[in-house]
């Protein structure tokens, strides 16, 4: 597909552009912001590597397209397919580096991994430059879900921009067993040049775009557009091992390694589920794999025991009221770290109704949850309050 024929792809790659902040592990549908920045859209120094080689149909899709468009492009690359081996380096040893096309001094193909191939670039082809973006792929074949920790192409991205904070972009298209090479490369290439045309959001340090094109054509899903989405948690691969091979004389056993197809299904919305409708799927990744204490308060419990240190009380709170209860039914709002008996003053607020006048109650708190009594009917905003804090408030409506 021509960059003419991507209109429908285009104006929803727009979306890109609006939303600057996204995080990794942010919902398939963010609230859009304003970007506050972004890359220059001219002339970028890109340093173009990649997990499948340099010889690939994908990255060079990228490189000829990237070139055309007026971007200084070194192709930093492996020299042989090193798929699946997410960011490893080597620590030492030695390694070899060659200009494998004739004339093009600008393409290297080293004999290291994919991040490895990457500090290559760095160290020894830019020196003590730094390029404006790493772009790693495209990949021959998908990079979603469970698999990006396994990725190559992934891992590339994650060094470029966790450990040297420069922008970076994963790009990875789909391909059909037995069918690879003639996989959208081109369109894929398209769409990363005007992306970088609209100008490339800029990301905290250690966030970079993951970009899945989809197969499409010869019996798959017509071309849909562009979707933020979240990482699906199912792998597409499976992996056993057989022991085809036992030597009673050392009591050794060789075992064959069987790879075959995930079976676990894809939940709805995810960027492998969507790839598979025909979506063109975005998603931003994060090299910080940490995760902050508030989120696993266990932990933090735990750590504060192993230190002497005393649990902190626990914070008040009112579970969320319903949207919606029936007047003369009971129902009962759950609550935590509030003691029992304490009392609660409820404020009944109509919406939008001058019939109905506002209400006051008070309610008790019994165990771990207190009754909630609705007014007549009607919308009411309804605030509950411990000691003067507000401790909830919800719009409900009484039927």
């Amino acid at each position: 597909m021509s960059r003419s024929t991507m209109a429908g792809v285009g104006v929803l790659a727009a979306a890109l552009v609006a939303t600057p902040s996204l995080l990794a592990a942010a919902s398939p549908d963010p609230s859009p912001t304003v970007a506050s920045a972004s890359l220059p859209t001219d002339s970028l120094s890109i340093l173009l590597t990649n997990d499948d080689g340099y010889s690939a149909p994908g990255i060079n899709a990228v490189y000829d397209a990237l070139v055309a468009a007026g971007h200084d492009v070194t192709m930093v690359a492996p020299l042989t397919n090193q798929s699946g081996v997410s960011a490893r380096v080597q620590f030492s040893g030695t390694t070899t580096a060659t200009h494998p096309v004739a004339e093009d001094d600008n393409i290297w193909a080293v004999d290291l991994t994919p991040a490895g191939s990457l500090l290559f670039g760095l160290d020894v082809v830019f020196g003590d430059e730094r390029p404006d973006l790493v772009i790693s792929g495209t990949n021959v074949g998908s990079n979603t879900g469970f698999d990006t920790n396994f990725s190559g192409t992934i891992g590339a991205a994650t060094v470029a921009a966790g450990m040297f904070d420069i922008p970076a972009l994963a790009v990875s298209t789909e391909t059909e067993r037995g069918k690879e090479a003639t996989a959208a490369y081109g369109a894929t290439a398209d769409l990363v040049v005007d992306l970088l045309d609209r100008g490339l959001p800029l990301l905290p340090r250690g966030q970079f775009l993951n970009i899945n094109y989809p197969l499409v054509g010869d019996g798959h899903p017509a071309l849909q557009g562009v979707r933020y989405a979240a990482n699906s948690q199912a792998s597409a691969a499976a992996f056993g091992y057989d022991d085809s091979v036992d030597d009673p004389a050392t009591e050794e056993i060789e075992y064959r390694i069987v790879g075959a197809r995930g079976t676990e299904p894809h939940a709805p919305g995810t960027d492998a589920y969507l790839l598979r409708e025909g979506w063109v799927t975005f998603g931003v990744l994060d090299a910080d794999r940490s995760v902050g204490a508030a989120e696993v308060p266990a932990v933090a419990d735990l750590v504060r025991a192993l230190n002497d240190e005393p649990t902190p009380p626990a914070t008040p709170a009112v579970e969320p009221l319903p949207t919606a209860v029936k007047r003369g039914t009971p129902a009962f709002v759950g609550t935590r770290a509030i003691p029992d008996g304490s009392v609660l003053k409820v404020r009944w607020a109509p919406i939008a109704d001058r019939s109905l006048k506002t209400v006051k109650r008070t309610e008790t708190v019994r165990g771990d949850r207190f009754r909630l009594k609705a007014p007549r009917a009607g919308r009411y905003l309804v605030t509950v309050r411990l000691d003067g804090t507000r401790m909830a408030r919800d719009v409900v409506r009484v039927k």
